[in-house]
């Protein structure tokens, strides 16, 4: 008798995007999110600036999407993307957001952090950063304005303005194990999500 092997299925974008995918995927395959690095707004952003870390959110979304469907775990689930509404400080975070601040830092890293809350909470699947390195989205016009980070692209509002390109702040690396992802996936997923600031910035790397 064959036993059913679950293909290996890479998913590459934003949170936002890519964690739709996820609650699907993860019953049937062995799937990883690879997750973009340039969140510059909201919570994820203020973290960024105040205690120099990568932005959290895009993979608090997928962490959150690869939990199992236990009941326990839908408790985690909710616990986690709950949204402080008040109290100086903490207003505008999510748990979650602030629980992997807390385990880059007691962990020495990004990825030692990711790895030890995806362990703590038993997700079904890999969530990878593609890159460690701190970097901006620059989004360059048509009329040659530059809007730097991730955020003033999405939230422009005159679109005659066009975006000629693309480009980070500096150079970046990629992550090691993303490589190593793709080159053993059966199948590769790209987004869905926005093109400019959640899908090509991860091929940028």
């Amino acid at each position: 008798m064959t036993l059913y092997k679950k293909p290996k299925i890479v998913a590459i974008g934003g949170g936002s995007g890519v964690s739709t995918l996820l609650g699907g995927l993860k019953e049937v395959a062995d799937v990883t999110a690879v997750v973009s690095m340039m969140d510059s707004g909201g919570s994820s952003g203020r973290l960024r600036n105040e205690h120099g870390v990568l932005p959290p959110g895009d993979i608090l979304k997928c962490i959150s999407e690869l939990l199992p469907d236990d009941a326990t775990s839908q408790k985690w689930r909710d616990l986690i993307n709950y949204r402080f509404h008040k109290g100086d400080g903490v207003k505008g975070h999510s748990l979650g957001n602030l629980l992997l601040t807390a385990a880059y830092d007691w962990e020495g890293g990004t990825s030692f952090g990711i790895e030890s809350i995806s362990e703590l909470l038993n997700i079904q699947g890999r969530v990878l950063p593609v890159t460690l390195n701190d970097v901006n989205l620059i989004a360059k016009l048509n009329d040659g304005t530059d809007l730097i980070g991730e955020t003033f692209i999405d939230l422009r509002t005159n679109f005659e303005q066009k975006i000629e390109y693309i480009y980070l702040s500096r150079r970046a690396q990629v992550y090691k194990p993303v490589v190593q992802a793709i080159l053993e996936a059966d199948h590769i997923v790209i987004g869905p999500g926005s093109l400019f600031t959640s899908i090509l910035p991860n091929f940028l790397v």
